[in-house]
């Protein structure tokens, strides 16, 4: 798995988080996030480990489980994760109210 695609889809989540209000269940962020990252015919192919998923899904739902190594948006800060779901870490609508 490429690390660094890794690191653009985990962007294209914050975007989407950002939109969506700063937090969102791992749901809506699959099914939204294609419209916030071009995906390659590569990703578009089902995993062969997930078979209910596409390769881009297994990508994003990867931010979570690699979330201890170093390169990593929620190691890194950027994005907080609870069970099923992401939130931006320094989310100004989540401040809001």
């Amino acid at each position: 798995m490429n690390l660094s695609r890794e690191r653009q889809f985990a962007e294209a989540v914050e975007r989407y988080l950002f939109d969506a209000g700063g937090d969102a269940r791992m749901r809506q962020i699959i099914r939204n996030l294609p419209h916030y990252i071009e995906l390659t015919p590569a990703e578009r192919r089902r995993s062969k480990t997930r078979p209910r998923e596409e390769m881009w899904e297994q990508i994003v739902r990867n931010i979570v489980s690699h979330r201890y190594l170093a390169d990593n948006a929620i190691n890194r800060g950027k994005l907080h994760y609870r069970r099923n779901h992401l939130s931006l870490a320094n989310s100004p609508q989540l401040t809001l109210f």
